[in-house]
């Protein structure tokens, strides 16, 4: 049973949008106790105005460049060491790029300064799944839901979690409560059906794999939910 789990842990983490090793430690459950100005950043800045930079910053990150997005993120802050958004928004992209330590400095000085942000919870239960570590993950997810319930993410970062923990019946609950906000969401429908195939219902798990094939997705994804087709004879 303990390998069966473990496998089907692998194959869902493997579908996860970050693809680097586990790092140690977990991302504290609550903000840390630091100060709330930013000790990497000087008064100094290229742009003209915090909102300028931030805006130049959530531009790059829809071109995918997030290392020059996060330069953008630390010159807002550099004229507005408050700027929760850029917090946010930076603290997201370094976990996108990998840079675990930095993306929970950041999501934690969002939290420490608007304790209700729930993107900050949702992020780093992400970081905390990354790292390895389920249990603060599941705690930042149940956070971010509390604070936001109308975010089918948040929903979906929880799934994700309760798959790494082998808890599929409630992973299927939280896959299926993202799917009824946002009906095209092909992240979800694919963790569900990895947590069907691993309840055992095949018919559920197959349904779900195709409609992931109907979907506007990455290749990736796409590759991945045939493969799992493949190995039902469903494909």
């Amino acid at each position: 049973m303990v390998s069966f789990a473990v496998t089907v842990l692998s194959l869902y983490l493997s579908a996860c949008t970050v693809r680097i090793p586990l790092s140690r430690g977990a991302a504290s459950a609550t903000p840390t106790p630091e100060g709330l100005s930013d000790p990497k950043v000087t008064p100094t800045s290229s742009f003209s105005s915090a909102g300028e930079a931030y805006n130049r910053g959530q531009a790059l990150v829809q071109k995918g460049d997030y290392k020059a997005a996060a330069q953008a993120f630390s010159e807002a802050l550099k004229l507005d060491p408050n700027y929760v958004k850029a917090y946010l928004d930076r603290g997201t992209t370094y976990r996108k790029l990998g840079n675990f330590e930095d993306a929970v400095v950041d999501l934690n000085r969002a939290a420490q300064l608007e304790p209700t942000a729930a993107l900050a919870y949702r992020e780093r239960a992400y970081v905390n799944l990354e790292r390895g570590n389920p249990t603060p993950a599941l705690l930042d997810a149940g956070r971010a839901i509390d604070l936001n319930s109308s975010d089918a993410e948040s929903y979906y970062v929880r799934g994700q979690v309760l798959t790494a923990m082998s808890q599929f019946d409630s992973a299927v609950l939280d896959y299926s409560k993202a799917i009824s906000m946002k009906s095209d969401y092909a992240e979800a429908y694919y963790g569900r059906a990895v947590a069907f195939r691993a309840r055992g219902q095949t018919a559920s798990a197959v349904a779900d794999f195709r409609t992931v094939l109907t979907l506007p997705v990455d290749a990736g994804l796409k590759t991945k939910a045939e493969k799992q087709l493949k190995e039902l004879g469903a494909l």
